[in-house]
C-alpha cells in the first residue's frame, strides 16, 4: 500500500488526475480513517473537476479529524481555490475554534471575509489575533489593510510604518506591508515616497524567488502569444466564422469576456455587472488557463465536433464555480490575464 500512497502523490504533483483518482479510491477503502488520504483523494478530485467528490472526500476527512486545526485549514484554502466561499469560511471558523491559538485560520477568515466586503466580520476575527498576538506580524498588516478600507488612511499609514520599523520577520507582510503604504502615499500625493516603497518591495520579492526565471517563463509564453497572433491572416475572424458557422454550434448560455490590462478598473466594472439580476459574473476563474488553453494545445485538429467539445468543457467550469443560481443568466468572465491570449477565445467562440 505504501507503493500504491506514492504513486498516487506522484501523479497528483504531476497534474495527472485522472490516473490518480483510482489509486485514491482504492487507498480510501485500504485507509478509511486516514484523513490525510480523504483529503489528498478531495484534492485529486478538485482538479479534475469532480467538485461533489471533493467535497465529499474533504468532509470525510474533517468527520476523521475534527480537532485538526492544520488540516481543516488547508481544506478550507481548497474550498477557496474553487470559488466555495461559504464552505471555506465554516472550515475556517472551524479550525478556529479546533486550536484557540492558532493564528492562521483567523487571518484567513479575516482575508476572505475582507474579500467579500464583510469588513465587520473581518476587523473581529483580526482583531481575535490581536488578542492572542499583539505583536503578529500578519495581524498587524490586515488591521492597517482595514483601516485603509474604511477610509482610516491616518491610523492605516501610521500603523505601516510602525510595522516596517519593526522588522516584520513574515516574509509575505515585509514587501506586502510596504506596497499598501506606497497605495495610501499615492492617493495623499507623495509618488516620491511611494515609489520608494515600490522598489523596496520589488527589492524584498526578488530576494525570495528567482525572479530571472519568471521572467523568462513570461517572455516565453508572452512571444507565443505574438507568434500565433501574428500568424493569423488578416480575415481570420472571417475565416474562422466561416470555418464554424453558427449552424454548427452547439447552443450555449450567452457569454461575455471581459478583460483588460491588469488593475485598469476591470474588478468594479465586473462588481458593476455582476449586480444585474440577469448577469453572473466571475472574477478570473480558471476555467481558461485551467481547462480551455491545456485542451486547445492538446491537438492541431480542430473540427467542429472538438471546438464544440471545448466549448462545452469550459462553460461546464463556470456552471461549477457560479453554480444553480447562474442558470438563464449572461456569463462573464472577467480575466485580464487571458487577455492577450483573445485570438483563441475567438477560435473557439466566434461570436463573442
Amino acid at each position: 500500500m505504501q507503493h500504491l500512497l506514492e504513486e498516487a502523490r506522484r501523479l497528483l504533483l504531476n497534474g495527472d488526475y485522472h490516473r490518480a483518482l483510482p489509486l485514491y479510491e482504492k487507498l480510501t477503502r485500504h485507509f478509511p480513517r486516514l484523513a490525510e488520504v480523504w483529503y489528498e483523494y478531495g484534492n485529486a478530485a478538485s482538479k479534475a473537476r469532480q467538485s461533489g467528490l471533493a467535497d465529499r472526500a474533504w468532509r470525510k476527512a474533517i468527520e476523521i479529524e475534527p480537532q485538526n486545526a492544520e488540516l481543516i485549514g488547508m481544506i478550507g484554502h481548497q474550498y477557496q481555490a474553487i470559488r466555495q466561499t461559504q464552505r471555506a469560511l465554516e472550515c475556517f471558523t472551524q479550525a478556529a475554534a479546533a486550536d484557540g491559538r492558532a493564528i492562521n485560520p483567523r487571518i484567513s477568515l479575516a482575508v476572505l471575509l475582507e474579500k467579500n466586503h464583510r469588513l465587520d466580520e473581518a476587523r473581529a476575527a483580526v482583531q481575535e489575533c490581536l488578542r492572542i498576538d499583539s505583536a503578529d506580524d500578519q495581524a498587524r498588516y490586515f488591521s492597517a489593510v482595514l483601516d485603509r478600507r474604511e477610509g482610516r488612511l491616518e491610523n492605516a499609514e501610521q500603523s505601516l510604518h510602525d510595522l516596517i520599523a519593526s522588522d516584520p520577520k513574515h516574509p509575505f507582510v515585509r514587501y506586502a506591508c510596504r506596497y499598501e503604504l506606497a497605495q495610501i502615499l499615492d492617493q495623499s500625493e507623495r509618488p516620491d515616497e511611494a515609489m520608494r516603497l515600490l522598489g523596496e518591495a520589488k527589492e524584498l520579492v526578488r530576494a525570495l524567488t528567482d525572479a530571472k526565471l519568471l521572467m523568462r517563463g513570461y517572455d516565453q509564453s508572452a512571444q507565443s502569444i505574438r507568434q500565433f497572433t501574428a500568424a493569423q491572416p488578416k480575415d481570420v475572424l472571417r475565416q474562422w466564422a466561416k470555418f464554424f458557422p453558427e449552424r454548427r454550434r452547439e447552443a450555449i448560455p450567452p457569454l461575455t469576456f471581459l478583460g483588460g490590462h491588469p488593475r485598469s478598473g476591470t474588478t468594479l466594472l465586473e462588481q458593476v455587472l455582476d449586480a444585474h439580476p440577469g448577469v453572473a459574473a466571475l472574477d478570473e476563474p480558471p476555467a481558461f488557463l485551467e481547462v480551455l488553453q491545456p485542451e486547445f494545445y492538446k491537438s492541431a485538429q480542430l473540427s467542429s465536433p472538438r471546438v464544440n467539445t471545448l466549448r462545452r468543457l469550459y462553460i461546464q467550469a463556470l456552471k461549477e464555480e457560479l453554480g444553480p443560481s447562474a442558470s438563464g443568466k449572461i456569463l462573464i468572465d472577467k480575466n485580464p490575464s487571458p487577455t492577450a491570449r483573445l485570438p483563441l477565445w475567438l477560435r473557439i467562440f466566434p461570436e463573442l
